[in-house]
């Protein structure tokens, strides 16, 4: 098994809500600018803000090509799960409090085009 180096410092992403919201149609993406902080190559935390305001990742692991962590915004909770695909990690997330509110997300190292 390959072992997969991820390097820290400004990551793009959007989530995709499939609820209709006042913001834009359902499916909308929403896009995330993120700094991320990969303590070892298996632990990682994150500062960052999206058009629902800023949030910090806690949490974050990455085990056996798994990811998982929770976007913790000031008024709640929403967890990731995912996987690696190739410099990207993707997945699913859900609201902490409504598990029935979920989507997909895709997150990646930030290019000079992105920056």
């Amino acid at each position: 098994m390959t072992i997969q180096f991820f390097i820290s410092g400004k990551w793009k992403g959007y989530f995709v809500d499939n609820r209709y919201s006042a913001g834009g149609p359902a499916n909308n993406k929403w896009y995330m600018d993120i700094n991320m902080a990969f303590e070892n190559n298996h632990q990682f935390t994150a500062t960052g803000s999206d058009e629902v305001g800023d949030f910090n990742f806690e949490d974050g692991k990455i085990t056996d090509g798994k990811v998982t962590f929770r976007k913790a915004y000031n008024s709640h909770n929403v967890y990731y799960e995912g996987e690696i695909k190739g410099t990207k990690l993707e997945g699913q997330w859900w609201l902490e409090d409504a598990p029935s509110i979920k989507g997909d997300w895709a997150m990646w190292p930030a290019t000079s085009a992105d920056i």
